[in-house]
C-alpha cells in the first residue's frame, strides 16, 4: 500500500490531488471500474469528491432509495395521523387529470420549475394550515 492509499474498513481508498486526477483521469476511471478502488479527489489537501465504481454506486443508490421510501412512508403516515395529509378528493383527481391532458410533460416541468421559485409569504404550509383551521370553524 502506498502513502496515497488508505484502508477504509476492508477496502483500500486512494487519495489524489486534483492535478494528478486531471492528468490521469482515463487510467483512474479504468482502475476504479475494474478494481473497485475508490479515489478521493483532494484540493489543497482537503477531501472534496470521490470517484467510485458503478457497481458501488448502484449498491449505495438502491439502498438510499429503499431508506428514502421507508422514510417517506413514515412521514406520510405521521402527517395523516395529524390530519395534515389526506387522500385527494374526486374533484382534485379530476382537476389533475384535466391539467395533465392539456399540458405536455415538458410544459409541466417548466411550470413546476417556475412555481418552485415563488416566494410565498406566509409559506404555503402556513396558508394550508390556516385554511384548514377556517374549515373547522
Amino acid at each position: 500500500m502506498t502513502d496515497k492509499e488508505h484502508t477504509m474498513g476492508h477496502k483500500v481508498v486512494k487519495r489524489l490531488p486534483m492535478p494528478e486526477v486531471k492528468a490521469h483521469l482515463e487510467r483512474l476511471v479504468h482502475e476504479v471500474a475494474t478494481m473497485g478502488t475508490p479515489i478521493v479527489i483532494q484540493t489543497r489537501g482537503e477531501d472534496q469528491a470521490v470517484i467510485i465504481s458503478l457497481r458501488d454506486f448502484s449498491t449505495i443508490w438502491s439502498a438510499e432509495e429503499t431508506v428514502s421510501a421507508s422514510v417517506r412512508h413514515r412521514v406520510r403516515a405521521a402527517l395523516r395521523a395529524a390530519d395534515l395529509l389526506s387522500e385527494p378528493t374526486a374533484q382534485e383527481v379530476e382537476a389533475v387529470q384535466a391539467f395533465d391532458a392539456t399540458h405536455s410533460p415538458a410544459d409541466q416541468k417548466r411550470m413546476l420549475a417556475r412555481w418552485r421559485q415563488l416566494k410565498l409569504s406566509p409559506a404555503l404550509s402556513e396558508i394550508i394550515l390556516r385554511n384548514r383551521e377556517r374549515e373547522r370553524e
